[in-house]
């Protein structure tokens, strides 16, 4: 949003923060790589539902991606100069459709096990606009992510800040609703939301941070996820 500031985080804190999930996932340790599948799966398993295919063809793609990023040590191939995990998974992603698409042409030919079906969706769809699918499902998953995590660090009074958020800006309950439900004056609701909105950015540009590699690659990949949410999530 024009005129909008949002907080920075200082250059050496990326350092204790996302790269180092990445590369313990990268040498293989289990509960990162875990925490990078749940996080992360169901931007593909959405992705893959809104491409068109069926939940089962969908399940089976996600599948394959995640066999992918174990059996093939993908993750090692990703590296600081790559920026973003996300950046990557996308790559990863779109190649996966492509091989479905290839593998298919040759079953078609009497070759190979049966595919993903991918020939009813792969044709409607630019490359420029798989991407934008897949985007924002991922900038919906960081804004999941992002409340879940103000709802863990939120103490005392600002407890009911995200929740107040949350109600107005994404379940759209009227304004009145929700002070009532925090037996609050709209007055104040309105003091409430704006700070809550600052809270919102703060945490999500940590999440952010959790899958960036640099800081000017995670200014550049904050500042494109927060296009991609509803601006009223955000400081007027």
């Amino acid at each position: 949003m024009a005129g909008t500031r949002h907080p920075s985080v200082a250059p050496g804190s990326l350092r204790n923060t996302s790269w180092s999930l990445i590369v313990r996932a990268r040498e293989g340790n289990a509960d990162a790589l875990s925490r990078l599948w749940t996080r992360y799966r169901p931007v593909i398993l959405r992705f893959a539902l809104k491409r068109g295919l069926s939940e089962t063809d969908a399940q089976d793609l996600t599948q394959d991606v995640l066999a992918d990023l174990t059996a093939k040590d993908s993750l090692r191939k990703l590296a600081p100069c790559d920026g973003s995990f996300r950046a990557f998974l996308w790559r990863v992603v779109d190649h996966k459709f492509s091989d479905g698409k290839r593998k298919e042409g040759a079953e078609k030919r009497g070759k190979g096990r049966r595919p993903v079906a991918l020939h009813k969706v792969e044709g409607f769809l630019s490359s420029s606009s798989r991407r934008e699918i897949f985007d924002r499902e991922w900038a919906e998953r960081v804004t999941r992510a992002t409340f879940e995590a103000l709802a863990e660090e939120c103490r005392d009074e600002e407890a009911r800040y995200p929740q107040a958020l949350h109600w107005y800006t994404v379940d759209e309950v009227p304004y009145a609703e929700v002070a009532r439900r925090l037996g609050t004056t709209e007055a104040n609701l309105k003091n409430i939301i704006r700070r809550a909105r600052l809270l919102f950015v703060e945490a999500f540009r940590r999440v952010v941070m959790e899958t960036c590699s640099s800081q000017p690659g995670f200014e550049e990949e904050a500042r494109q996820l927060l296009s991609l949410i509803p601006p009223s999530l955000l400081p007027e």
